[in-house]
């Protein structure tokens, strides 16, 4: 997870967003008066107009299913040596721990009679030529068995999260300083995890309909780090898709000691992240009634360029897969066109529910 979500809705909205929100400021004043007179049925409709969708679990569960039965199956016979060709009069080679076949015989030549050897003369050993008795060995030497060496433990390291749809527990929203801009996430959020390429595996987190996130990792031995991140976010009917590029920024290290710090980016169009990861201490998690060791990392991010804000997180990860197993996350961020500005902030938190995925 990488604060970088924060800068990319924020720029999506200062593209696309703003015109709409400037025309639904006036809406929203007009229809106020006109509510007045004729009812509150408008002034409703303009205020819910930021509102999400939950997203539906057997939605997930079927998007899930159906990427992996379109996943490409190895081809075996592409990669097996092809059977030799057959060749005219060649014989079969025996099997392994058979007898070969005998030589066929010739029946048509004469045989020929067996001889009889004579017996060779003895001739008696002479008793003053007798070879003389071997020497006794030596006694042979004792040697101290060599002290061995205790061999090295083995390094930690860390292991792919299995694929699969998780359910997240879910508290808090998102907002935009537009009316009617406010939004709470569902009690239930929904996570897959899939392979990437060499060291990669991706955490795609459906928050609603209006809002998907999409981070990449890379496991490196005690390491978890994060490489990419992208976002989809919809708000008005405004929709955006961002992608940041990261300097494999830490998300884990088993190596680390509390109170390490290591610093970290991420670029994308015209924006800018910037911050620290400082590892908190090791911490015992109840995860569907099992104890996970975690580690707790505390995340600070400044956001700069089109969008400007800062964001703070605390994670938990797991010490086993390097996946985030709570995050607790606040952002506040501004950005400014035609005259206007428009924040976005949010403060949730998401628990995962358990470490065997469905799917």
């Amino acid at each position: 997870m990488t604060p970088a979500h924060v800068a990319s809705r924020l720029h999506g909205l200062d593209r696309r967003l703003l015109p709409t929100t400037l025309r639904l400021r006036a809406v929203a004043i007009i229809t106020l008066v006109l509510a007045l007179t004729v009812g509150s049925t408008n002034l409703f409709f303009v205020l819910r107009g930021g509102e999400g969708t939950a997203v539906a679990i057997d939605d997930v569960l079927a998007d899930f299913r159906s990427e992996s039965a379109a996943a490409p199956v190895r081809d075996l016979g592409a990669v097996m040596p092809a059977a030799a060709p057959e060749v005219a009069g060649a014989t079969e080679e025996p099997a392994l721990g058979e007898a070969a076949p005998a030589a066929p015989v010739d029946t048509s030549a004469p045989v020929a009679e067996p001889t009889v050897a004579e017996p060779a003369a003895t001739t008696q050993p002479d008793p003053s030529e007798q070879p003389a008795a071997p020497a006794a060995p030596a006694p042979a030497e004792t040697v101290a068995p060599s002290p061995t060496a205790e061999p090295a433990p083995a390094a930690p390291t860390l292991t792919f999260p299995d694929t699969g749809v998780y359910t997240f527990d879910t508290t808090g929203g998102e907002a935009i300083s537009t009316p009617g801009g406010a939004r709470s996430y569902p009690e239930e959020t929904y996570g897959i995890v899939r392979k990437a390429p060499g060291c990669g595996w991706t955490l795609e987190l459906r928050l609603l309909e209006q809002h998907r996130e999409e981070t990449t990792f890379c496991l490196e031995g005690p390491r978890v780090g994060v490489t990419q991140y992208e976002t989809d976010v919809e708000f008005y009917g405004a929709a955006e898709h961002q992608i940041f590029v990261c300097d494999n920024d830490n998300h884990g290290d088993l190596t680390q000691a509390p109170g390490d710090v290591t610093q970290g980016g991420c670029q994308g169009d015209e924006v800018t992240t910037s911050g620290t990861a400082t590892y908190v201490r090791r911490e015992m998690m109840t995860v569907g009634g099992v104890q996970v060791e975690t580690m707790m990392y505390r995340f600070e991010t400044k956001i700069e360029g089109r969008v400007q804000g800062t964001a703070s997180q605390n994670v938990w990860v797991d010490t086993t897969r390097g996946f985030p197993v709570r995050i607790e996350r606040k952002s506040t961020s501004r950005t400014s066109s035609f005259g206007a500005g428009v924040t976005y902030t949010e403060d949730a938190t998401f628990a995962v529910r358990s470490l065997t995925p469905a799917g």
